[in-house]
């Protein structure tokens, strides 16, 4: 079973939980293995969590908020018991985060937890969903540190009813300070990195527990890409995603087992009359079916004219298909009329379907993506 992330969209589709000015409305949806879709829309003072499994009604739940909110995610565990929504704001003392965890039992909270900025969990403070197949909750962030120095990460485990059961330090390269790629895979208790001053290979740690290192991805594995990348996500225990933006984009996969990689070029719009070039932005995160098999990845584009002034380009979804890899649709999203907004987006495979939940322009739509034939594993 997979935990889908939310894909939160702000300016372009940007899912790495933060939105840029707070006139657009935010949202954060995902599938539970179950097919229960959990969707939200946060608004200053509140958070509505709604859980829809079809074609039972939905329930919903709020929660409050003190601070401007900024973005949120939501996670389901793998053992079924609960889903917890992430809402990050900003406060006084510096972004935060307050998490609602729902018991799936009583369709009631079974706790609020609220995460606040302190030496060992200063910036890039983010809830990672659940540690493996337990219903224990995972914050990370990074310590206070100087310049030059090793990047000090802290992991705290919540328990279910907001008490912390544990906290774990890592010291990992300097380069990770600058790297925004959410490289953390709570299910398999892992922390990938990159190295300094070579970013290859990326390698992991243990996330909890006593320091142990696991796999790592080396540059012959991705064909000679960059490892500094935009996106890294985990859609089966042996394989590896990724995803980077620079003269072109590139998306890949890893198998752990056999160490071998491929990898596919993005498309890329042609500039056309008066424009010099397209560059294209990715978010931090992936959006990961709960199944592993399919993969939504948001970029944007924007046009440099003939003096370098820049023009918004609309943005897209890739919808990626782990086998055969490749793409398999690109869904556009052109410049929305005022006041209309693209939201978060959410992707289910089951029972040979791909379904893409968005939200715009203040609604929740459904997509249908039709799927090559996947391969035997």
């Amino acid at each position: 079973m997979r935990v889908v992330l939310a894909v939160l969209i702000s300016l372009y589709l940007s899912n790495s939980g933060v939105a840029a000015g707070t006139s657009r409305e935010l949202s954060c949806a995902a599938f539970a293995p179950d097919e229960t879709l959990a969707t939200a829309v946060v608004s200053a003072g509140k958070v509505g969590l709604e859980m829809r499994r079809q074609p039972s009604s939905a329930a919903t739940v709020e929660m409050k908020l003190d601070s401007e909110p900024r973005g949120c995610r939501i996670f389901f565990s793998r053992n079924g018991e609960y889903a917890a929504i992430a809402v990050y704001l900003d406060s006084a003392s510096g972004p935060q985060l307050r998490i609602g965890v729902l018991s799936r039992a009583t369709g009631g909270w079974a706790s609020n937890i609220d995460v606040t900025p302190k030496d060992t969990l200063q910036s890039k403070i983010r809830f990672e969903g659940f540690l493996q197949n337990t219903s224990t909750l995972v914050v990370t962030g990074t310590g206070a540190h100087k310049a030059g120095e090793n990047t000090p990460i802290t992991t705290v485990l919540y328990s279910p009813d907001g008490k912390v059961e544990n906290e774990f330090d890592r010291s990992i390269p300097r380069s990770n300070s600058s790297w925004d790629a959410d490289a953390v895979d709570a299910r398999r208790n892992h922390l990938w990195f990159i190295g300094s001053p070579d970013f290859c290979p990326i390698r992991s740690v243990t996330l909890s527990g006593s320091i142990e290192y696991g796999p790592a991805v080396s540059t012959t594995a991705i064909e000679g890409l960059d490892c500094y990348w935009n996106v890294i996500a985990f859609p089966r225990e042996d394989i590896v995603f990724g995803a980077s933006t620079g003269n072109d984009s590139w998306m890949w996969k890893v198998d752990l087992h056999s160490g071998r990689g491929e990898k596919v070029k993005l498309p890329q719009a042609r500039p056309g009359p008066f424009l010099r070039w397209i560059s294209y932005s990715m978010p931090h995160q992936a959006d990961v079916s709960p199944d592993g098999d399919v993969v939504v990845l948001a970029r944007s584009a924007t046009a440099w004219d003939l003096v370098d002034r820049p023009h918004d380009r609309g943005s897209e979804l890739d919808i990626i298909q782990l086998e055969p890899f490749g793409l398999a649709k690109v869904i556009p999203l052109e410049k929305l009329k005022p006041g209309c907004s693209a939201g978060s987006v959410a992707v289910e495979h089951a029972a040979g379907k791909t379904s893409i939940v968005q939200r715009l322009c203040g609604k929740w739509n459904r997509i249908e993506v039709p799927m090559s034939p996947a391969a035997k594993r």
